[in-house]
């Protein structure tokens, strides 16, 4: 099983900079909907294994994803019924590359392309981006991830990115490259990967909170 998140929301996810393995610090609500992603998957581990045990925590690297996955951690392990985590950081969960166009507005960045390109979406930035890896890189680690882990069943929980997140949801499913990253990215709800099937847990982290 595993429970699969993306990161809260960041400085440059607000101001819409093109992130990559560029960096920024999770704002106010990025820490509140990091906090209520630890409750949701709580709840969700307590009610299928009442037992306390060890579960697996693994990280992208980021720095966004390492301080999402530490206050999911402290939701995980309060109290007396807290689960024991076993972290690891695996460099393969890391976001897709964009290369030149990492910490730019990818609004201005799309209004440089030749008019027929002007209105691709930042997923499509991102897969075409000059330098960048695309899906020629991405793709082939993080199906090696999946490979080794698709078919556990003790609770692994993973704190990735939006489109490494849609990579590997896509690559369980089977699904084409239109229909993989036509995916959503939310950071107000996990995906769970069990026995081939994919179910969406909202959380209840606040649509918006005071800075």
């Amino acid at each position: 099983m595993i429970l699969l998140f993306r990161h809260g929301q960041t400085e440059w996810n607000k101001v819409l900079r093109i992130q990559g393995s560029g960096d920024s610090p999770l704002t106010a609500l990025g820490r509140a909907q990091a906090t209520a992603m630890g409750v949701a998957a709580r709840t969700y581990l307590a009610e299928r294994f009442p037992a306390p045990g060890p579960v697996t925590l693994q990280i992208s690297p980021l720095g966004r994803t390492r301080e999402t996955a530490a206050r999911l951690a402290a939701e995980l392990t309060r109290g007396p019924g807290g689960y024991t985590l076993r972290h690891r950081i695996d460099p393969r969960l890391k976001e897709m590359t964009a290369g030149a166009w990492e910490g730019l507005d990818w609004h201005k960045v799309r209004a440089t392309l030749p008019a027929d390109r002007q209105q691709l979406d930042v997923v499509d930035l991102f897969r075409t981006a000059p330098g960048g890896e695309g899906d020629a890189g991405a793709i082939p680690r993080l199906r090696d991830w999946l490979a080794e882990h698709a078919a556990v069943e003790a609770p692994h929980i993973v704190v990735s990115h939006g489109i490494s997140g849609i990579i590997l949801r896509g690559l369980y499913q089977g699904l084409d490259l239109a229909a993989m990253f036509a995916q959503d990215r939310p950071q107000d709800a996990f995906y769970v990967l069990t026995e081939g099937r994919l179910e969406r847990v909202a959380t209840e982290a606040p649509a918006e909170v005071a800075a």
